[in-house]
């Protein structure tokens, strides 16, 4: 993930934090978070996959609302319910 401040700054994280039973007793967890001001290039490279993903997430998204919204014009569905 990403959060930016209002000067500029950004603290970037990567992984998660899963606190139950059995991912205490059985599992590693971990959370790897890194800042603009301390690593610029970490924080550059997590933007530009970020980025990346966005791009192929609103393809995919697209495509889904598009033949969700076949279905349902077809099924005379109200357009409200899938968008």
């Amino acid at each position: 993930g990403l959060m930016y401040d209002k000067d500029g700054n950004i603290v970037a994280f990567s992984g998660s934090m899963n606190e139950s039973e059995n991912a205490i007793i059985n599992n590693y967890e971990i959370v790897d978070v890194f800042t603009s001001w301390n690593d610029p290039e970490r924080v550059s490279i997590k933007e530009n996959a970020f980025n990346k993903f966005k791009v192929i997430f609103e393809f995919i998204k697209g495509i889904f609302c598009n033949f969700a919204g076949l279905l349902f014009q077809m099924f005379g569905m109200p357009e409200k319910t899938y968008m």
